[in-house]
């Protein structure tokens, strides 16, 4: 693993739920697709850019977000926030 990157895993029921809401790539098309990856951004909700991150496929429902680590507390702390009762674990 790089040292410039992190990777976090998004993993639960409502996973892709989650995703799909935050970031700017179609989550649940390409989880019902065969590309093993997916490139996307996350945004404020102002529209600017939070991070640009990597998607890959986890074991069962869980997503790993790949992204840089100077970005990745404030990235988690964003998923935290809009986690609520999701049925979401996050970790790093």
């Amino acid at each position: 693993m790089l040292a410039a990157r992190k990777v976090l895993s998004v993993r639960g029921a409502d996973a892709a739920k989650l995703l799909q809401g935050l970031c700017t790539s179609d989550v649940h098309a390409w989880l019902g697709g065969d590309a093993p990856g997916l490139a996307t951004a996350f945004l404020t909700n102002k529209g600017r850019v939070l991070a640009d991150a990597l998607f890959w496929r986890e074991r069962d429902d869980g997503v790993l977000v790949d992204v840089a680590a100077a970005h990745a507390p404030r990235l988690l702390k964003h998923l935290k926030m809009y986690k609520l009762r999701a049925m979401v674990r996050l970790a790093e």
